[in-house]
């Protein structure tokens, strides 16, 4: 039997209970996007569920009725139910007739899935194609770029959308609703900025990198808990390991911020504190956390042959922040 995730388990049966919340069924239909495996095990509990009494008895819980539904699936391939041993013309009438039935349930229910959301795919062809979403949003998507979303799209739950591929997006301001991109367990969350993003499905790596504006990069685990969250600001770029599961950040590499090792001179020209952290924490090999409420305060300095003591002595006044040190591990706040 394929194991799926406890947590689209719940949503499946939360669903076939009628008890499924907006959100949940939000989250449903974008599992069932992703993949014809998904769709194929929804369709399968959805059948024994009907052949069943568990969802006449409500108190069941949901776990219990999953372990009913799962036993009772075992039971009829053990017994081997759904194909009889009759004569083999007969064998084989059943046989066409089932195959027929999957195909015809598997379409009315994701005509039924998705239609009853409006839910819309668009996959660029052979060159570059710019698309609109509701919003307003402008995305140049590369060639078999592809991205999904339903009705729901810039309603009160937000502007939510999954997406495979390449592409830039110039995605239109909106602070009360946060615009979504879901790129396998990786997250992008904007209110309004331009970007490219590479989320090619095989690769190992997906890049984010910031024209304007700021997003978010989240990673999540297989149950959709996050896991990491990474602050970028324009000229840097996000990179998302899919074999890791972990963030990194890439600085620019412009002339804003130089450290040279023959001079020992550290140089920022209106330069964000979260880039000079960075800097310093790459420049002399320790760990820097930052605030996340200080990471947009600029700064434009020189500092010649000095101590990293004396350059953090320099912020703590600048800023007026409180700055502590244990070994190699720096916490300011």
């Amino acid at each position: 039997m394929r194991l799926v995730n406890e947590k689209y388990n719940h949503l499946i049966i939360s669903f076939l209970q009628n008890e499924i919340s907006l959100e949940e069924q939000k989250e449903l239909d974008l599992w069932l996007v992703e993949s014809i495996e998904n769709q194929s095990y929804f369709n399968k509990i959805e059948k024994i569920w009907n052949y069943t009494s568990v969802h006449n008895k409500k108190t069941y819980k949901v776990e219990s009725a999953l372990e009913k539904v799962h036993e009772r699936i075992a039971k009829l391939e053990q017994e081997n139910i759904f194909i009889p041993k009759r004569n083999r013309f007969f064998r084989n009438y059943l046989q066409i007739s089932a195959v027929a039935a999957v195909v015809i349930v598997a379409l009315f229910l994701t005509i039924y899935v998705y239609h009853k959301d409006f839910t819309t795919s668009f996959t660029a062809q052979t060159s570059e194609e710019e698309y609109i979403l509701p919003d307003r949003t402008s995305i140049i998507l590369s060639p078999n770029s592809v991205i999904t979303y339903n009705k729901k799209f810039n309603t009160s739950d937000g502007r939510d959308i999954c997406f495979e591929g390449s592409a830039f997006f110039d995605v239109k301001h909106n602070p009360d609703k946060p615009f979504r991109i879901k790129s396998g367990n990786m997250i992008v969350e904007v209110l309004g900025t331009s970007f490219d993003i590479n989320a090619e499905e095989n690769n190992e790596k997906y890049t984010v990198y910031l024209h304007t504006g700021k997003v978010k990069l989240y990673s999540v685990d297989s149950k959709g808990n996050q896991l990491e969250k990474l602050l970028l600001l324009p000229g840097e770029k996000g990179i998302y390991n899919n074999r890791t599961n972990r963030l990194e950040r890439v600085l620019n590499s412009t002339n804003n911020d130089i450290f040279s090792t023959e001079t020992n001179i550290l140089e920022f020209n209106n330069v964000s504190l979260l880039m000079i952290t960075e800097s310093l924490a790459e420049a002399y090999n320790i760990e820097i956390y930052l605030d996340e409420k200080y990471y947009d305060l600029k700064l434009t300095a020189r500092f010649e042959n000095e101590t990293l003591e004396s350059i953090f002595e320099t912020l703590a006044a600048i800023f007026n922040l409180q700055i502590v040190r244990i070994g190699n591990t720096v916490t300011i706040r």
